[in-house]
């Protein structure tokens, strides 16, 4: 039975910089896939007037409508509901990091001179095997703007899956790959998921007390059975359902 082609989104955005010496630690690449980007922002829009309209959270409100939803700086309530709900979308998170005091991001320091070809490395990790596992379908990646300049990012990122494509074919696949490429700026709902993924494996990797820490760990254990894959790259170790995520383990690292 010939599967039927599909319209596949890829939702990417990043947490932390590729600049080694500021005070964060870890860099975190992520995305989402779903077939069904309209539900998604359905139920994100929803969530949204419900909280609006939540007596609780009154004296939140103003601060979240200008806010939106952006993980760092909304509400811990806010938060909480914001990843009950995420455990129910039809959506899977492949995740890479990498600690930046390590040889390993030494060397790519050495390797690529400029941010913008360091950036594209961890893009290039992030989605071979997605674009190449999704390719019978038609594509569309959109990528969060990064940088000064929205037109300056989307050129460097449809280069980027260009130099995927013919890696992929240059391999003997011989399919069509049908890829289109955008920048959405942070006001788009559909990034918000992934703006908080960043953030919940963000602060699992930070240096806090498991007592001191509890409502972070809640937090990600709503969102675990969504992570298909996290690629920690200083430890070259692969998390996925067969090796569930630790956190310990890739600090370590």
């Amino acid at each position: 039975m010939i599967e039927k082609i599909k319209d596949i989104y890829i939702y990417i955005d990043e947490a932390g910089t590729l600049v080694k010496t500021d005070e964060n630690k870890y860099f975190i690449l992520s995305c989402y896939i779903t077939d069904s980007p309209l539900q998604i922002k359905d139920e994100l829009y929803s969530l949204y007037e419900s909280i609006i309209n939540t007596p609780y959270l009154a004296y939140e409100i103003e601060n979240f409508k200008h806010q939106g939803f952006h993980a760092c700086e909304n509400h811990p309530d806010i938060r909480s509901r914001f990843y009950s709900l995420l455990l129910g979308l039809n959506i899977r998170i492949y995740s890479v990091v990498i600690n930046k005091k390590s040889r390993v991001f030494e060397r790519l320091q050495a390797r690529f001179n400029e941010s913008d070809d360091l950036y594209a490395f961890f893009v290039r990790v992030l989605l071979k095997d997605r674009i190449l596992s999704e390719r019978s379908h038609n594509i569309h990646i959109i990528f969060e703007e990064y940088g000064s300049s929205i037109s300056r990012h989307l050129s460097n990122m449809e280069k980027v899956i260009s130099r995927i494509i013919g890696g992929i074919k240059a391999n003997g696949v011989k399919d069509r790959i049908s890829i289109d490429v955008n920048v959405h700026s942070k006001e788009d709902i559909l990034l918000s998921v992934i703006d908080y993924t960043n953030f919940v494996i963000f602060q699992m990797l930070k240096d806090i007390p498991a007592d001191k820490n509890t409502r972070m760990i809640a937090n990600f254990k709503l969102i675990e059975p969504k992570i298909a894959s996290l690629y920690s790259m200083h430890n070259a170790k692969h998390y996925n359902s067969r090796n569930i995520i630790n956190f310990e383990e890739i600090k370590v690292g």
